[in-house]
């Protein structure tokens, strides 16, 4: 079985796919999903490191979670024969789109409607006159697992066109947004943080462990050698070298171990350009 199970995940590396490289788009339920800081405020450059206090939670968002779109348009030259030949890009945008629903919450309230909604005496008030909401640095956290992704948005504004809101006693009130973002000083209207789930040694802490050792290192050879390498052993019916101490009777009668796999995630920083 052990030996059929290695043959298996050789297979699988050899065609270049891995469950270990796909993720859901789950929110950060432990932290928080959505935040929502001043124009200007300093933006987290990673994945993990706790968003400073600037950055206020936006609560409970529906289950649609958060929709990014891209989206380009390009206009077609043609040449004198008629034929295209070249596209020049005339626009891009990106936007996000997700539903609050805290609408008790007063910072929700905020970002929906800016200035118009208050609180005073404890009391939220929300005297209307459609001012538009300023524009800020707005953070998305998802969480799947021990794989992080976190999404930075550093000049966003709120420009939800219209929406209605039906009050009944069977249905939440909800705010939908729509966030335009604009390109920073350096052209980037997002960056995005995530790991790749890849690890290129053992953690230090880990125990000492032959074979999990070779799943994390690779024994510095590609991942399907390395695999190959382990299948060969266990064939041949090569005792683990990091076993207990134990009797010669025991050792004779024991001749293969299964395969022991680690996966220990590491953060990776990308930067995604428009």
């Amino acid at each position: 079985m052990a030996i059929q199970e290695a043959k298996n995940r050789a297979a699988v590396r050899n065609t270049g796919g891995s469950r270990a490289n796909v993720a859901f788009g789950s929110p950060n339920c432990v932290t928080g999903a959505v935040f929502r800081a001043p124009a200007g405020t300093t933006l987290p450059t990673d994945n993990k490191t706790k968003l400073s206090s600037s950055f206020i939670p936006q609560g409970a968002v529906s289950a649609d979670g958060v929709t990014r779109d891209i989206s380009k348009a390009y206009t077609e030259v043609e040449g004198w024969c008629g034929d295209t030949i070249a596209q020049k890009r005339s626009s891009l945008g990106v936007k996000f789109t997700f539903t609050l629903v805290e609408v008790n919450n007063p910072e929700t309230g905020k970002s929906v409607f800016g200035s118009d909604q208050t609180v005073k005496d404890g009391e939220i008030v929300l005297a209307y006159t459609g001012a538009d909401v300023e524009p800020g640095v707005w953070v998305f956290d998802l969480k799947d697992g021990d794989k992080l992704r976190r999404i930075v948005v550093p000049d966003a504004e709120v420009t939800t066109d219209s929406f209605s809101n039906s009050y009944k006693s069977s249905e939440l009130i909800t705010y939908p947004v729509t966030l335009t973002a604009y390109p920073d000083a350096d052209g980037v209207y997002f960056y995005e943080y995530s790991q790749d789930g890849t690890y290129t040694s053992p953690p230090p802490s880990a125990p000492e462990d032959e074979y999990a050792d070779r799943a994390h290192a690779g024994d510095h050879l590609p991942a399907a050698q390395s695999v190959a390498a382990k299948v060969a052993s266990l064939e041949a019916g090569e005792p683990r070298a990091h076993a207990a101490p134990v009797n010669s009777a025991a050792r004779e009668g024991s001749t293969t171990y299964p395969p022991i796999v680690r996966t220990v995630p590491i953060v990776q920083q990308g930067v995604v350009r428009g």
